[in-house]
């Protein structure tokens, strides 16, 4: 392949376009230094798809774009044809019908480089390729520059052999098998992935064939749920048909009974009409007959007790003179013994009422004294019944080293007649010395037997101290249970969703007590929407689009509510009246989205919407019981503190408590070896 023409529009120092011919043969290039003779051979090597800024002398490929004189402006772009002989046919096999080929470069600054064979645009690496079939190129052997023989010379057998392979004319096979390589590996790594591919869609045809087959059974289902709904339903109405013509049936009847009590009141009213005709005479003649017949009893009877009376008089008159007689002696004998027993009897009521009402007030004080001492009683007697135990056991012991101790001194005192009798010194002073360790023993008995007395004062003290605080732990224990108890019910009886945190309104609101029954005939059902968007329904949260303010002499529902950003559109126009009638007056007197609630519930509405007070809400209760679920977690959060501390005190004081067991069981072995030593000394 042979270079024919050469064309510069703009490159480096030509800036005017230039053709320049190349003829068969030598052509050489003459010219003072800096006429641009290196140029024409940098062209070359740029045209031929040279990519380094530092081979064609400049920092940046932008540089071979002329930069401008005093004389003349910079240009935007350069531009670099070569005219090439393909009559041998060595080019690309989509070039091989042109006999020439024109290879063209055109950079533009900031853009970067465009490439162009026969004005058909082409890829720099096609261009690489064509100039590498014929072994030629940017950086081949063909173009020799400045110390480049030297450094043939010198050069590697790496080097050289790229020399060699541009002479063998391969280098165009090796650049391609370069890239079927680097396609070879690009295959291998698809076919790799294509593998583990695959097994994902494998599972995913499994997964998705187990949600089929599941999507089948849930059509099933709700295909059978939808038939027995259906039969359901009919079954209900073939019901309500039947009952509706019963009830019919029951209407008719009642209508044919009531048609007949309407005749039947007619005749009766017409009846009663004509009797009422009749009426005010009959009673004037009535009244008239009933008098005279009142006056005649009167008379009669008055007539009667009269007689009565006289004959009563006289029987009584005759009886009366003959006992009045003998009474008014018996009375004056018994008015004077009656009257000292009256006063007698006034004394001792009054004494008896004093000591009634003390002994009342007594008897009080008396049992709830009892009740206590029982209580005390009881708990002496347990402590009793231990120290009984303890002092029997060391009664026992003590009456033995008693015994024990009258022997030995029995001995003793056998032994100081018989050193007094045979006068040998060295008893004298053995006995001596027993009795030094003698006396020295019940000292330490003395000592020992204080100690276990004082001990056993502290037992009885540290085990009331003890039952104290045990019944104390054992009441703070009993008020623990039972308001976690209380809360564990609660818990499950509202069922709190907790997936999603707080996922309902009604479970994020904070309302203060007393307020429960105005939130929920304010927001109603929206109370049960959900906080999580997507649910069915929910809310979301927006911003206020006008001044929305509760009504007049009212004051703001918010005010009573925490943690209440979503619904505060809802209740920012709402307001709490002090009565029920003052939010009847000011209702007439609402805006539009203004709204009145009480203390106590109901709601007024701007639209003329009423819902009384009284009217009963579920969610006012579930705001209720989920406000006493909140002051039952802070009451176990508090409370488990004081329960840890009653737990510790009643621990400290049973550790106590076994503590001075131990040293008293401690103290009495220990009065029994004394005591046992003290026996043993005595026989020595």
């Amino acid at each position: 392949m042979k270079f024919k023409k050469l064309k510069l529009n703009g490159f480096k120092s030509f800036v005017e376009p230039i053709d320049l011919e190349i003829q068969d043969g030598l052509t050489g290039i003459v010219g003072p230094n800096g006429c641009g003779k290196s140029n024409v051979v940098e062209a070359i090597k740029w045209v031929m798809g040279e990519s380094s800024a530092k081979q064609m002398r400049g920092d940046d490929m932008d540089d071979v774009i002329f930069g401008g004189s005093s004389n003349r402006p910079a240009r935007d772009a350069s531009e670099v044809s070569i005219v090439l002989d393909n009559t041998e046919v060595k080019s690309l096999t989509q070039f091989n019908e042109y006999d020439e080929l024109e290879v063209n470069r055109r950079i533009e600054r900031g853009k970067g480089s465009s490439w162009t064979i026969n004005s058909n645009s082409v890829r720099a690496k096609d261009v690489n390729l064509l100039f590498a079939d014929n072994s030629s190129g940017a950086r081949s052997s063909g173009i020799v520059s400045q110390g480049q023989v030297a450094n043939l010379i010198n050069a590697k057998p790496d080097a050289r052999r790229t020399l060699l392979e541009e002479a063998a004319n391969i280098t165009g096979l090796h650049q391609r098998r370069h890239e079927a390589e680097l396609r070879l590996n690009a295959a291998e790594t698809n076919l790799e992935r294509l593998g583990d591919i695959v097994i994902t869609m494998e599972e995913q045809k499994k997964s998705l064939s187990k949600q089929a087959r599941q999507a089948s059974r849930y059509k099933s289902i709700g295909d059978r749920l939808r038939k027995a709904e259906s039969i359901l339903l009919l079954k209900k109405y073939l019901e309500k048909e039947e009952s509706l013509k019963s009830f019919d049936e029951l209407f008719n009847n009642a209508s044919s009974n009531y048609n007949e009590l309407t005749k039947k009141l007619h005749s009766a009213e017409e009846n009663r009409i004509k009797s009422n005709s009749n009426l005010p005479a009959l009673r004037k003649k009535e009244t008239e007959s009933f008098a005279k017949l009142q006056n005649l009893k009167i008379n009669l009877s008055s007539i009667d007790n009269e007689l009565i009376q006289i004959s009563d008089n006289q029987n009584k008159a005759k009886t009366s003179l003959n006992n009045i007689s003998e009474n008014i002696k018996r009375e004056n004998s018994l008015s004077k013994e009656a009257k000292q027993v009256l006063n007698k009897l006034d004394e001792e009521s009054k004494t008896l009422s004093l000591e009634l009402n003390s002994q009342e007030t007594n008897y009080k004080k008396d049992t709830e004294n009892l009740n206590s001492i029982r209580d005390e009683l009881e708990k002496i007697e347990n402590q009793q019944a231990e120290i009984n135990s303890v002092i029997n056991t060391n009664k026992y012991k003590f009456e033995s080293l008693s015994n024990e101790k009258i022997t030995l001194s029995k001995n003793a005192e056998e032994l100081s007649k018989e050193s007094t009798e045979y006068n040998i010194e060295i008893n004298d002073q053995k006995i001596n010395q027993l009795k030094e360790e003698i006396s020295f023993n019940e000292k330490n008995i003395i000592s020992c037997q204080k100690n276990i007395d004082k001990n056993k004062i502290s037992i009885s003290k540290a085990s009331a101290d003890q039952n104290k605080y045990k019944e104390i732990f054992e009441i703070s224990l009993n008020y623990f249970r039972d308001i976690e108890a209380e809360y564990n019910a609660l818990t499950k009886l509202l069922n709190i969703n907790k997936t999603e945190k707080n996922s309902k309104l009604s479970e994020k609101i904070k309302v203060k007590d007393g307020f429960e029954n105005s939130v929920s005939h304010v927001l109603g059902e929206s109370l049960e929407g959900s906080l999580v968007e997507g649910d069915k329904p929910y809310w979301v949260k927006l911003q206020k689009k006008n001044n929305l303010s509760p009504p007049e002499k009212t004051e703001p529902l918010e005010n009573f509510i925490k943690k209440s950003s979503f619904a505060k559109l809802s209740l920012s126009s709402v307001g709490i009246a002090k009565t029920e009638e003052d939010a009847k007056e000011m209702q007439s007197q609402l805006l539009p989205g203004q709204a009145i609630t009480t203390s106590k519930g109901g709601l007024w509405r701007w639209d003329g919407f009423i819902i009384p007070v009284g009217s009963n809400s579920s969610v006012s209760e579930f705001l209720r019981q989920n406000n006493r679920l909140r002051t039952l977690k802070k009451e176990i959060n508090s409370y488990s503190e004081k329960l840890n501390s009653d737990e510790d005190n009643y621990k400290s004081y049973s550790k106590k408590y076994e503590d001075l067991k131990i040293l008293t069981d401690e103290e009495s072995s220990k009065l029994f070896d004394l005591k046992q030593n003290k026996a043993s000394l005595n026989l020595s």
